[in-house]
């Protein structure tokens, strides 16, 4: 199942604090569970394990020290877009089966099915940009994304 949810300024620190609680999980020991993907990240330097200062940067629209994309009216009350999260769920028995019987062949397909998704995803990226008090908006083809691998669900309960 995928959920989607807007990440929003007034959410940020919730959102940052709750995947950094990932790298906790039994099975995110081995280094993958908090990863960078994308064109955009790589563009970025971004690759390996996600740093959650450097996430949080990034949500707060500092891209570099030098380039910041935040709106000059942005504030912590502001319900600007900053991202979205994206919730792949597989279903509670081949969680289950992936957990209890510790099967990790699971968890690597599931982690597999995620990367394609991604990779499609991106393959229809789209940017959106204002010009004279006009909006455009162009095919990227990049993104830049935190994948972070739970093995509860935000009910703490398995996936």
């Amino acid at each position: 199942m995928l959920n989607i949810t807007t990440i929003t300024r007034q959410r940020v620190d919730k959102v940052v604090d709750y995947y950094a609680d990932g790298a906790d999980d039994y099975y995110a020991k081995d280094g993958n569970a908090m990863q960078w993907q994308g064109a955009g990240a790589e563009e970025l330097g971004l690759t390996g394990e996600v740093e959650q200062k450097r996430f949080a940067k990034l949500l707060d629209g500092k891209v570099t020290d030098d380039i910041s994309v935040m709106r000059k009216t942005a504030n912590s009350e502001s319900k600007e877009r900053l991202g979205y999260d994206l919730t792949f769920s597989a279903p509670k028995g081949v969680t289950l089966q992936a957990l209890v019987n510790g099967d990790k062949r699971i968890i690597e397909a599931h982690d597999r099915a995620v990367t394609k998704a991604i990779e499609e995803a991106e393959r229809l990226a789209l940017g959106r940009f204002t010009v004279n008090k006009k909006t455009h908006v162009e095919n990227t083809n990049k993104l830049i994304v935190g994948k972070f691998r739970h093995e509860t669900s935000r009910e703490l309960d398995p996936d």
